[in-house]
């Protein structure tokens, strides 16, 4: 399953349909690039946040139903699966491609320990993505600009 909030490389997705945002015309390119510099959108930074709040309690409910599931054995469809949730950016104003968050929930059939808080300095997302892969039986042997799979177990 996947759920990806952005329709294409346009500017497309607005969320005038959040009742706290107070930018109804923005897209979320143009979020991204105003935040966090207040005098470029002088709700930006209060809206973005908004955003991704929305988004977060989005990805809680699904956890949350994933996990109210049984999958058989006394396992969750959660504990069978990996819902990860990432940015594809680290800082959108520039493009950045450095301190992406990702977020990781299940334990992809007991394969990762869970409750854990992973610092990974320095580390390029396509490692994440190719240690990712091995998870899931697909061993690529290298992704994008990898050099390396994160160990993920």
């Amino acid at each position: 399953m996947t759920m990806m909030f952005m329709r294409g490389s346009d500017d497309s997705q607005h969320y005038g349909f959040l009742s706290t945002i107070k930018d109804k015309t923005r897209g979320q390119h143009g979020f991204a690039h105003a935040w966090p510099n207040e005098s470029k959108a002088p709700t930006g930074q209060e809206d973005y946040t908004e955003i991704h709040l929305w988004r977060a309690k989005l990805y809680r409910d699904l956890v949350l139903k994933m996990k109210s599931i049984d999958d058989g054995n006394g396992k969750t469809l959660l504990d069978n699966s990996l819902l990860v949730w990432f940015s594809d950016m680290g800082m959108g104003r520039d493009h950045v491609p450095n301190d992406m968050p990702f977020i990781a929930a299940g334990s992809a059939g007991g394969q990762v320990r869970t409750g854990r808080f992973l610092q990974a300095n320095s580390v390029r997302q396509a490692n994440v993505w190719l240690g990712l892969s091995k998870l899931i039986g697909a061993d690529l042997g290298s992704f994008a600009n990898s050099n390396g799979a994160l160990d993920l177990g």
